[in-house]
């Protein structure tokens, strides 16, 4: 092997541990007793998977529906301001051009 295939080697390694914060062998082992000890926990106190994701979703939704009736609010405060401010906006500029 050259030195030039050791350094792309010794990069990609690099580029591993950088991406999964250490090597991945390691990652994994402590991927695995930390799930070990979380499913525990979550066992212990009757929480499941879908417990926590149904009510996250639940949240989103709302989030989102909040969201939509603040756009839709947002939508008619538009409509009233530009009902009032763009004629008037036309007729400065029309009052400025003709007294100038």
């Amino acid at each position: 092997m050259s030195n030039s295939e050791n350094y792309r080697d010794d990069e990609r390694d690099h580029s591993q541990r950088n991406f999964f914060g250490g090597s991945p062998k390691r990652v994994f082992l402590k991927l695995v007793f930390l799930s070990l000890i979380v499913g525990f926990v979550m066992r212990m106190m009757d929480i499941t998977p879908g417990t926590i994701f149904g009510t996250l979703g639940t949240y989103v939704g709302r989030t989102f529906a909040d969201l939509g009736s603040f756009m839709g609010d947002l939508g008619v405060w538009f409509g009233f301001g530009a009902a009032i401010v763009f004629p008037l906006y036309v007729c400065i500029r029309l009052w400025k051009r003709f007294i100038s």
